[in-house]
């Protein structure tokens, strides 16, 4: 598991480092729907960054902009960001661990086949390129 925390760890800094440089070269220029309404409350956009798209959507489920997602992971933003005041950061919070589990579970089902070597490249190729 540590080495795990320990791949994500880089990987999330190699993303924060360029979502750091776009945001300073890169003009804001939102084109998705109801991102005015949803992200111009948080200022930083190092956070709002990582709410694009799809995002802005999952923080409109339960209202009258519902869109058609599985209802889990908007209803999980809403119950954990009771008293937090900032959705976009439970939303973060709870990909991340949602990653986690899931980087953990592949290492562990290609470590019973293959050596652990490439079980490590197995995730890290998948962090270089998720899709």
């Amino acid at each position: 598991m540590a080495k795990i925390i320990g791949l994500l760890t880089g990987w999330l800094g190699l993303i924060l480092m360029v979502v750091y440089i776009g945001v300073r070269l890169f003009p804001y220029q939102p084109t998705f729907p109801y991102s005015s309404e949803l992200l111009d409350r948080y200022t930083n956009r190092l956070i709002t960054t990582w709410a694009q798209f799809d995002g802005v959507h999952y923080l409109t489920q339960g209202t009258d902009l519902v869109q058609a997602f599985f209802p889990l992971y908007p209803l999980l933003i809403r119950w954990l960001s009771f008293g937090v005041f900032n959705e976009v950061m439970v939303g973060i919070f709870i990909s991340m661990v949602s990653f986690i589990g899931a980087l953990y579970w592949l290492y562990k089902l290609i470590a019973l086949d293959e050596p652990k070597i490439i079980a490590k490249k197995s995730l890290m190729g998948l962090m270089l390129f998720p899709t």
